[in-house]
């Protein structure tokens, strides 16, 4: 009878140890899962926590995740008892159990402290990402509200509730022109395309003073040099430009006419020059001589929260107790529809909530506009905040979120 029980023990132990090699892998599978699901979650939200504390006038905050890992521990024990009794016989006692524990330790990165985070806040979104967002399947009037600033000489409004004073004659032009392009980009008719051409880098040169160091320094800089007559060349370098095209057909269509008007551009033009400009020109008057070109002044992530604060709502007891700017309604609807919304205690029905100052700030999951604003927002954050080389200073910190 001991023989038979001590075998039955040793057959348990086996059992745990064949467990044992198959949990880890079949732990990692689930492990992944779970974690990129509350990354996600977690990035999104710190998003709505900015854009909340936009509204609330304050300056945002990001903690960037450097790293996730994990320690995976199984144990097993067993402990065997009996005793010899001539009256009733053998007793044999048995025990035995097996323990998994899992250790996951996330290491955070503020951004406080990090000029590179902090400029990048601050950057015009580039061409590519116009480009990418007009060509990806979002609403087309909603990348073109949220970012751009200005395109010519017709300027975008600084908020979702629309331009200060009210009736402001550029932004109504500015309105007609989204309208217009988002039909156009519908119907193929418009479409953004990447080319590359050459531009001048110097004045003429004389071909009598050129030397072959001269042709060999340009070659190793990427530059070239251009016949103007044979007798004269200029040094030129091939970039990578965004262009408008133009669909054959309808070259001359009223609505590509009527949009050139609006734009203040040459007509009857397959393909223009789009230009992407710093702040430094947002306002500036577009000159006669630049009318073969678009020009895009275009928000930084910092402006777009600005720009979407008012369709976060807030109590009233917030604006009541001047926590919140009057001079700023909370507003939703209009060119992009988007809005927050705030409840005492967490609805059930959002898609993403936090809490903020007492309150719960949500987005409604059977508002599907709002979402989508929201998701063209996170991504545009993906692609432009980026965490290489971070901090610049400052402490990494590390927390262990298991027992």
């Amino acid at each position: 009878m001991l023989t038979h029980a001590l075998a039955s023990l040793l057959l348990c132990l086996a059992l745990s140890s064949l467990c044992g090699c198959t949990i880890g892998p079949g732990r990692m599978h689930d492990d992944v899962l779970d974690y990129n699901a509350a990354l996600r979650e977690s990035f999104q939200k710190q998003i709505l926590l900015n854009l909340v504390r936009s509204r609330y006038g304050e300056s945002p905050e990001f903690l960037v995740v450097e790293g996730i890992s994990t320690q995976y521990t199984l144990g097993s024990e067993a402990s065997v008892s009996g005793s010899l009794i001539e009256s009733t016989g053998n007793a044999l006692g048995m025990s035995g159990g097996v323990q998994f524990n899992e250790r996951p330790t996330v290491s955070y990165s503020p951004t406080q402290q990090c000029s590179k985070f902090n400029a990048q806040l601050r950057r015009p979104f580039l061409a590519e990402l116009l480009h990418y967002l007009l060509d990806d399947g979002y609403p087309r009037s909603h990348t073109l509200h949220l970012v751009v600033r200005q395109i010519n000489e017709l300027r975008n409004a600084d908020t979702i509730c629309g331009p200060k004073p009210i009736g402001i004659e550029s932004f109504e032009t500015y309105r007609e022109f989204v309208d217009l392009a988002s039909l156009l980009f519908e119907n193929r008719e418009l479409e953004l395309h990447h080319a590359t051409e050459w531009e001048q880098r110097s004045p003429a040169i004389q071909k009598t003073s050129l030397e072959a160091a001269d042709l060999v320094d340009a070659q190793a800089n990427g530059l070239e040099f251009h016949s103007l007559d044979g007798e004269s060349f200029i040094l030129e370098e091939e970039v990578a430009t965004l262009r408008l095209r133009v669909r054959a057909e309808a070259i001359q269509s009223p609505e590509v006419n009527t949009l050139e008007a609006l734009l203040g551009i040459t007509p009857n033009q397959q393909s223009y020059k789009v230009v992407m400009c710093d702040d430094g020109h947002f306002g500036r008057r577009f000159e006669e001589d630049e009318q073969d070109e678009i020009q895009i002044t275009t928000r930084s992530f910092l402006g777009l929260l600005t720009y979407l604060a008012p369709a976060v709502q807030v109590p009233q007891a917030h604006t009541q107790a001047c926590l919140v700017d009057s001079m700023v309604p909370s507003c939703c609807g209009g060119d992009v529809p988007f809005k927050v919304l705030v409840s005492e205690t967490c609805p059930p029905e959002s898609t993403l909530a936090i809490p903020y100052r007492g309150y719960w700030f949500y987005i409604d999951d059977r508002d599907h506009s709002s979402r989508t604003v929201f998701r063209m927002l996170t991504e545009l954050a993906l692609i432009q905040l980026s965490c290489e080389n971070l901090p610049d200073t400052g402490p990494i910190l590390t927390l262990p979120i298991g027992g």
